[in-house]
């Protein structure tokens, strides 16, 4: 699409609604192959907290 200079394009702010899902991981399992899956259906990891044990726990987000 091309624009002519001095053209004013109106625009309108939406807010992206999200949802949010945890996932544990115990120590030793293999974190890339979960997260790798979780990502095929649209999460996104945001955070990690550690759990204890040489475990953790995945916060992960996608759109609604």
């Amino acid at each position: 699409m091309t624009v002519a200079p001095g053209t004013v394009v109106e625009t309108r702010a939406a807010r992206q609604a999200w949802e949010y899902r945890l996932v544990d991981l115990p120590s030793g399992q293999d974190a890339a192959a979960a997260l790798d899956e979780s990502g095929q259906d649209g999460w996104e990891a945001v955070g990690v907290v550690s759990a204890g044990g040489g475990a953790s726990r995945v916060l992960l987000k996608r759109p609604r």
